[in-house]
C-alpha cells in the first residue's frame, strides 16, 4: 500500500477510533480503495458515529487530494 493511502487512513482510523470504530484497508483494484468500516457506538450523541456513507466521502475526498491513485472508494462488508 502506497505511504500516501496508508497516511489518508491512518487519520481516519483515529478519527472513526475515537468512538470504538476501526477502519480496515482490504484491497486497491486499479483505482478503487475497498476499506472495511466497524462503526463505533458513541451514547451520548449517537448522531456524531459517522456513517458509512459519510465515511466513503470523506476518504474519497482526502484521497483525491493526497493519493491521486484513488478515484473510488468502497466499503464492503
Amino acid at each position: 500500500m502506497d505511504n500516501k493511502i496508508a497516511g489518508v487512513l491512518k487519520d481516519f482510523q483515529e478519527i472513526v477510533g475515537s468512538d470504538g470504530g476501526r477502519l480496515e484497508f482490504v484491497d486497491l483494484a486499479g483505482d478503487a480503495l475497498q476499506l472495511r468500516y466497524f462503526p463505533g457506538v458513541n451514547e451520548q450523541c449517537a448522531t456524531c458515529v459517522v456513517s458509512p456513507e459519510d465515511l466513503a466521502e470523506l476518504v474519497l475526498e482526502a484521497m483525491r487530494e493526497h493519493a491521486t491513485v484513488v478515484n473510488k472508494v468502497e466499503l464492503v462488508p
